[in-house]
């Protein structure tokens, strides 16, 4: 029985964190204005940058809503800016009461119009 027991104990850990990876950061409070949303989703980007790139001071550059095909926020595209040069940008969700990272690099940007 206690062989048993370590073995399901086991499985549950190593799926919470295989599933686990995926969140990054939890919203705090509920937020409904559009402007405290951009807010938490710059603030976020900066937690992730300094997470990731500790030594390096990253700003933030522009911050652009991407909207779906019903027009709702879908994502925020952000990018980065490091002594006032561009530095590479985040794509950031908010799914299920938290903020998720889609995709981001330190390098480049994503051409949204082409």
């Amino acid at each position: 029985m206690k062989e048993l027991m370590k073995k399901v104990l086991c499985m549950v850990l190593i799926c919470s964190i295989l599933f686990g990876i995926g969140t990054i950061v939890h919203a705090q409070e509920e937020v409904t204005d559009e402007i405290d949303i951009e807010k938490m989703m710059t603030d976020a980007a900066l937690d992730w940058a300094e997470t990731f790139q500790p030594d390096i001071e990253y700003q933030i550059g522009e911050v652009i809503p991407v909207y779906n095909v019903n027009d709702v926020i879908a994502s925020y595209y952000i990018t980065y800016e490091k002594e006032n040069a561009p530095a590479g940008y985040i794509v950031l969700t908010i799914e299920d009461e938290a903020i998720e990272v889609l995709e981001f690099s330190f390098e480049g940007e994503i051409d949204l119009y082409g």
